[in-house]
């Protein structure tokens, strides 16, 4: 019988299940060491006490910081006036639970934003909160801001009211035979930039009869009586975006009718100028 040559054995033998695998952990793996894993971010929370204040109070500004080492961090709340830059003003620290409160003076009128920032620390990126939007209002001594007038209108002294003297800030509207053409009328535009407006309104102790000054804030009209040797408060808010006014009412005579002290609450430093 001739014997056949026993046929050789490859010498590569097929892969088994357990070898690929273990192939694909091993490029997994090194995949997995070229990829740096994402940096963490701070996080920061952020509230505001106020949405509207008045130039010179407080406002206070508070919330939480997420992150390693959030406990006893030195943080920084800033500001930002229209598209300006972000100003530090203060720096509080995070307490033992990782909360942060703070304490600013609103200094100026108008539209701002507040912000609070962690800075960055070993491997923890700098986080920064949302923006927080509070505006500011001041009150404006309507005396020495722009206005239009139109018949008889004197500012500042115009003799003893109430058995006292008129503070330098007082207009006088003037009446001289109640020709409705010759009453004082004074006026300030404010395009929305104002919310109320507030006054003292007298007459000379001079005059024993009662005097009208109309009085026009965007709605209905008031009609202020006005004694003698009384002072009649004003304090309305404004409707109009236009402008408020004070006139002498026709009819009621002549002499002055004060108005003393009249200022306007208002988020901007000036009134709009008004003409004559």
């Amino acid at each position: 019988m001739i014997r056949r040559p026993e046929q050789r054995r490859s010498a590569h033998r097929r892969p088994t299940n357990r070898t690929v695998l273990a192939a694909l952990a091993l490029v997994a793996g090194s995949v997995a060491l070229a990829a740096p894993a994402e940096a963490a971010t701070y996080g920061v929370t952020l509230t505001a006490s106020h949405a509207q204040r008045d130039v010179g109070q407080k406002l206070t500004l508070s919330g939480k910081v997420s992150g390693a080492k959030a406990t006893g961090k030195k943080l920084a709340v800033q500001r930002r006036v229209g598209t300006g830059a972000w100003r530090t003003i203060a720096t509080p620290r995070t307490t033992k639970t990782r909360t942060f409160s703070s304490r600013v003076t609103v200094s100026r009128t108008g539209t701002q934003q507040y912000r609070v920032v962690a800075p960055a620390a070993g491997s923890t990126q700098r986080g920064v909160s949302p923006a927080r939007t509070v505006t500011g209002w001041t009150w404006l001594d309507l005396y020495d801001e722009s206005y239009y007038s139109s018949g008889g209108v004197q500012r500042g002294w115009v003799g003893t009211v109430n058995g006292g003297t008129p503070p330098r800030e007082t207009l006088g509207l003037y009446s001289s035979d109640g020709n409705a053409g010759s009453h004082g009328f004074v006026g300030w535009r404010s395009e929305g930039q104002c919310d109320r407006v507030t006054a003292a309104i007298g007459m000379s102790d001079s005059d024993s009869t009662a005097k009208y000054v109309r009085l026009e804030a965007g709605g209905p009209a008031q009609l202020l009586e006005v004694q003698p040797s009384e002072i009649t408060k004003v304090d309305v808010p404004l409707v109009d975006d236009a402008g408020f006014s004070l006139r002498r009412f026709e009819g009621s005579g002549g002499g002055y009718v004060v108005v003393e002290s009249p200022r306007a609450h208002c988020r901007v430093d000036r009134m709009p100028i008004a003409y004559d």
